[in-house]
């Protein structure tokens, strides 16, 4: 996923993971794990992923970290409901760091709630998702 190169004019939703780009994928010397943001974008309520780094490279990176999630139609997500920590982030030399994604749905505006009256919690998955 991390090698996948976006659809142009295609949302997240329309293109999935993407298409995957092996040359990118095999000569690249950082990934991340999980490759995936999806279990947050479930998340009907505040929750962390550990996001590992690691560097197979022979000297150290630093990696700025940012979020763009987009809800279904394309627009951004709302500001508070991602953020990502710490960044940047450096990742020694055949090491591994860590960062966290947190998810805040109370954060989300009422129209990306779940469905129901009253609806029971904002969801990420009804505003965004990884771009």
């Amino acid at each position: 996923m991390s090698s996948a190169t976006p659809a142009p004019g295609a949302s997240p939703f329309q293109q999935g993971a993407g298409q995957l780009d092996l040359a990118r994928a095999t000569a690249a010397l950082a990934y991340a794990s999980p490759g995936s943001l999806s279990a947050l974008v479930k998340s009907s309520s505040p929750a962390s992923l550990t996001v590992t780094y690691h560097n197979d490279g022979s000297a150290p990176l630093t990696l700025g970290l940012s979020l763009a999630m987009t809800g279904p139609d394309g627009s951004p997500a709302p500001a508070g409901l991602f953020s990502a920590s710490p960044s940047p982030v450096t990742v020694p030399a055949g090491g591994d760091a860590r960062a966290t994604v947190d998810v805040t749905p109370r954060a989300a505006p009422r129209a990306c709630t779940a469905a129901g009256s009253p609806p029971p919690a904002p969801t990420a998955r009804r505003c965004c998702a990884p771009r």
